[in-house]
C-alpha cells in the first residue's frame, strides 16, 4: 500500500467501532466534503483516516478543527466515502 511508503499506517474502517463522541469531533460537512473520518480519542489526541496523508493542507485543517493533535491513517476513499453516509447520514 502507497499509505506505507510515506510512513502512514492503513487501516481498513471494517475493523472499526466508531463511538458517537469521537465520529462528532469532526464536523458532517467537514467529513463529506474531504472523506475523512474520526477514529479513536488516543489520551488527548485523536487518530483520523484520511485518503491522503501527504495532504498537509487537509491535516492542518483537521488540527485546528478538532484542537489537538492528531495522528494520521490511511484508507481507501472508497471506504471512507461508505462509512462517512453510514455514520452522518442525511
Amino acid at each position: 500500500i502507497l499509505a506505507m511508503d510515506f510512513g502512514f499506517q492503513p487501516v481498513d474502517l471494517s475493523g472499526v467501532q466508531f463511538t458517537e463522541d469521537v465520529i462528532q469531533a469532526i464536523p458532517a460537512g467537514f467529513a463529506r466534503a474531504h472523506s475523512v473520518l474520526a477514529l479513536a480519542r488516543v489520551g488527548t489526541d485523536i487518530c483520523v483516516a484520511v485518503p491522503d496523508g501527504s495532504d498537509l493542507r487537509l491535516l492542518d485543517d483537521i488540527h485546528r478543527i478538532v484542537g489537538c493533535d492528531v495522528e494520521v491513517r490511511v484508507a481507501r476513499r472508497a471506504q471512507l466515502r461508505e462509512f462517512i453516509e453510514r455514520l452522518y447520514p442525511l
